[in-house]
């Protein structure tokens, strides 16, 4: 594998982590308070990650939770379908 592929790999798999950590920031908060009252900020002071940060990997809070709805909720029920 070249040196290229092996960053890109590197950054794909922190990008992933990224948008895991955002999203379970997220779902954190909703099970606190109704969607409406949580703000892009809270969701990065949650999972320490910084709203440039933010913002490179989604558009806005609903943006994140379409992403956890369609990417992340559909493979955490393969899982548990697979147990």
């Amino acid at each position: 594998m070249s040196a290229d592929a092996d960053e890109s790999n590197r950054n794909d798999f922190r990008g992933r982590v990224t948008r895991k950590m955002l999203w379970d920031a997220l779902f954190s908060l909703i099970e606190e308070r109704h969607f409406d009252n949580i703000s892009v900020k809270d969701i990065c002071a949650r999972s320490h990650v910084n709203r440039s940060t933010f913002y490179n990997h989604f558009e806005s809070k609903f943006d994140l939770l379409n992403y956890g709805i369609y990417e992340i909720m559909p493979e955490e029920a393969n899982l548990i379908e697979c147990t």
